[in-house]
């Protein structure tokens, strides 16, 4: 009896544990940020006060000259066959040099396609400078607002630099005979005379010695062929650069750039402003002669003082749900900050500025919203009674699940209350519920979560990890929400209504100071269901224990009265001799005496 008792009591406890507590996984959803905004690390700069500085470069690419500064002289042949299979290599090199030339004039835009002259169809011209804009990453910052290259400027600098061609030639062959790499700058132009690499050169060094013992073809062969094809090769790669709008590392060396920076500012170039400048610039081929195998080209350098960059961080934001209401703070999609100030965000407005490289933000001024005090609520210290513009809407009227990657989580807004995990290893779906409707969700390896009709894949935290922030602006501060609200967005549809964060403690303050026979409304939430049941719980099993003891208790209370029973049935008869024999003795101690 008391064993079938018990299993009642314990599935009586199931059954109430079943209903309060929700198959829900705590590994793979946790409660997401109280405003559903966070700040996710940018890689790219915001640069403003930015200007450009253009220059013409021309180079001829010579082979002979190459083989002449870098072979040395005492590196004599021996046969026939060697001297013939040297020019052989020079020659190949030279007609190499030439059909990658004839391929880059195919980006080059000529004198006479900018006079009109011989004027192609509109169509195709079109075509060639779109073309031209989506390869090179800076063609387009040259024809737009950045004070860049316009287009009337490289028809200027082409018809220069036709003019200055014999000059150029004549400086060029000077400065082939000196061997000189960067020689004088010719009405502006620089000349550059192609020469090779300083890896190359370690291995010519290291060569070198061995020609000074070994005289004979098969080392000067060898040496020849990786002189030809490291030049090719660095060759083609700056063709490709100067093809895809960016400046030939080979041609244009860092110290070349360093002193058209301090000519242009007429200050000491800082390495940043190099390296950024070699980074953001860009190269327009505009001159191209495979026969003589010459090349020019403009090359477009930014100037940039350290104090106009700036860092940026997105703003990922799904909102957040206040009772029957889907709220959103109206945020900027980016917002920048200076490393001499971390904690000031500024909200830049991106339409005046050009995007370079994917990732950065040319400006030709300050892009900064002058007064942003309602643009970033929360996101920085807002003085009393600052309106927060945001974006409600009935719950009826969210149909849409908003997940955001951050790092190797997924931030997700959803009115949905459950989710569907799939594991892939195991072939099996696990149902969940959604403890909340603005949550941090991590999928675990090998399963796919699915919400609605959005597919969550897992995030290794090696390859996706990210600095993020939340702003604990609203973990103080509460937006309140008029119930008239509520039910006027129900009716009327999605509305922009401002809000006024209220501090906490203010919200305390005033709970506090209501009238105690004010009446108080409890929420009934899950805590208070486990304690309830926790109390039926332990009233039953107080209950069943007594039952217990008090049966057990009867059973052992009529055993004892039996017991006494048959005592006091046994003791009577010796209780009778007992009280004859003291007559007896009296009897015999009379007569004694």
């Amino acid at each position: 009896m008391s064993t079938l008792f018990l299993r009642m009591i314990w599935l009586i406890a199931l059954l109430i544990l079943g209903l309060v507590a929700a198959p829900a996984s705590p590994e793979i959803i946790e409660p997401g940020p109280d405003s559903g905004i966070v700040l996710r690390d940018q890689p790219g700069l915001l640069i403003t006060d930015c200007r450009l500085h253009t220059q013409k470069v021309f180079v001829r690419l010579n082979p002979k000259e190459v083989l002449k500064k870098n072979v040395p002289v005492t590196a004599q042949l021996t046969s026939w066959a060697g001297t013939h299979w040297s020019r052989q290599v020079v020659n190949h090199a030279e007609l190499d040099i030439t059909y990658m030339l004839e391929q880059l004039q195919k980006f080059t835009v000529s004198q006479t396609e900018l006079s009109g002259t011989n004027r192609r169809s509109k169509r195709f011209i079109g075509a060639l400078l779109t073309a031209a804009s989506v390869v090179g990453s800076l063609f387009g910052v040259g024809l737009s607002s950045v004070n860049a290259i316009s287009l009337a400027a490289v028809k200027r600098h082409v018809g220069e630099l036709e003019a200055e061609i014999p000059d150029i030639r004549a400086q060029i062959n000077r400065q082939q005979t000196q061997l000189q790499t960067i020689g004088q700058t010719v009405k502006g132009t620089v000349l550059v005379v192609n020469t090779h690499t300083e890896v190359l050169n370690k291995t010519l060094r290291a060569v070198n010695s061995l020609l000074s013992v070994v005289q004979v073809d098969y080392a000067h062969t060898m040496l020849l062929n990786m002189l030809m094809s490291d030049m090719l090769q660095e060759i083609s790669s700056s063709i490709d650069s100067l093809a895809a709008g960016r400046i030939p590392p080979y041609l244009v060396p860092l110290s070349l750039v360093q002193d058209l920076l301090s000519t242009a500012t007429r200050e000491a170039t800082t390495p940043l402003q190099a390296h950024l400048a070699y980074t953001l610039g860009s190269a327009v081929p505009i001159y191209v002669n495979p026969e003589d195998r010459e090349i020019a080209f403009l090359i477009n350098l930014p100037i940039i003082a350290s104090g106009s960059i700036y860092r940026l961080k997105d703003v990922v934001n799904v909102g957040f749900w206040k009772e029957d209401a889907h709220l959103q703070i109206q945020t900027p999609p980016v917002v920048a900050y200076h490393d001499s100030n971390p904690d000031l965000y500024l909200a830049p407005n991106l339409r005046m500025c050009t995007r370079t490289k994917d990732i950065h933000y040319l400006c030709p001024s300050k892009p900064f919203v002058w007064d942003s005090t309602n643009g970033l609520c929360g996101l920085t210290p807002m003085v009393a009674d600052t309106k927060c513009p945001t974006t409600a809407r009935h719950r009826s009227q969210v149909t849409v699940t908003q997940a955001e990657r951050v790092g190797h989580r997924w931030l997700v807004n959803t009115p949905t209350k459950t989710a569907i995990v799939n594991y892939d290893q195991h072939d099996t779906a696990t149902r969940i519920s959604l403890l909340d409707q603005t949550m941090w969700i991590e999928v675990p390896p090998n399963a796919i979560l699915h919400i609605d009709d959005i597919a969550l894949f897992y995030l290794n935290p090696e390859q996706f990890e990210t600095e993020i922030e939340v702003p604990a602006f609203f973990s103080k501060h509460t937006l309140q929400l008029d119930p008239n609200t509520i039910s006027q967005i129900q009716y009327a549809g999605t509305q922009i209504i401002d809000l006024t964060p209220v501090d906490d403690v203010l919200i305390d303050i005033r709970s506090q100071e209501k009238s105690p026979l004010q009446p108080i409304v409890y929420v009934w939430s899950t805590p208070d269901t486990l304690l309830a049941a926790a109390i039926v719980l332990g009233y039953l099993l107080t209950f069943g224990l007594t039952f217990i003891y008090v049966k057990r208790g009867k059973a052992l209370q009529y055993k004892i009265d039996h017991c006494v029973t048959r005592l006091r049935l046994r003791r009577q008869p010796e209780t009778e001799q007992e009280v004859e024999q003291p007559e007896e003795d009296k009897v015999s101690h009379m007569l004694e005496v």
